[in-house]
């Protein structure tokens, strides 16, 4: 279970993206969101495996200590950040209400790299917790796929830019409740 919420919160910025795109009438392609996809898998894994080599010199008390600092400091930040960042989104959504264009492949490397940041925190906190690494990078990048394709298609179709405008926020909450939850579990 920890697995699929950390899945899903490490990609709610993808649904974001997802959204301000497809309410600017601009079109994430099944192959750019594959490799947005596969970005966010492997930096899971990557930095997954980093945390669970880590994990060797600490306690597991110690291990969700760290992980827990992380992830509420990340959400506390993504909480921070939000209010600026939906100003800009807004703002753009309504200068590029225009006719559909796709995204190309120096924007799917760039849209791929800023959106892996959160699953790097996420790979760590995996790997210091001993989660199944392999796993938790599947369940990444199905997530940050499935995040990319539905919100922004029923963005294009709907036009329900509020949705956006609260992802950073619930993605940070729940990022501070999965660190604060691992204590507890």
């Amino acid at each position: 279970m920890m697995i699929v919420i950390i899945g899903i919160a490490s990609n709610l910025d993808n649904a974001g993206i997802g959204i301000a795109y497809g309410v600017q009438n601009i079109c994430i392609s099944p192959l750019s969101n594959i490799i947005i996809a596969l970005f966010n898998g492997g930096a899971t894994l990557i930095s997954g495996l980093f945390g669970l080599w880590l994990s060797q010199w600490f306690s597991p008390l110690m291990g969700s200590l760290i992980g827990t600092v992380i992830l509420v400091a990340i959400g506390v930040t993504m909480l921070y950040q939000a209010r600026k960042t939906n100003r800009i989104i807004n703002n753009e959504m309504i200068k590029l209400k225009s006719k559909r264009r796709k995204i190309g492949l120096v924007e799917t490397f760039a849209l791929a790299l800023a959106l892996s940041v959160t699953n790097i925190v996420a790979g760590l906190d995996a790997g210091l917790i001993h989660l199944p690494i392999w796993i938790t990078s599947l369940v990444a990048g199905f997530f940050s796929y499935i995040n990319i394709a539905v919100s922004s298609s029923l963005s294009a179709k709907f036009a329900t830019h509020r949705l956006g405008e609260h992802t950073a926020v619930i993605a940070g909450v729940m990022l501070i409740l999965i660190g604060l939850l691992q204590l507890i579990l």
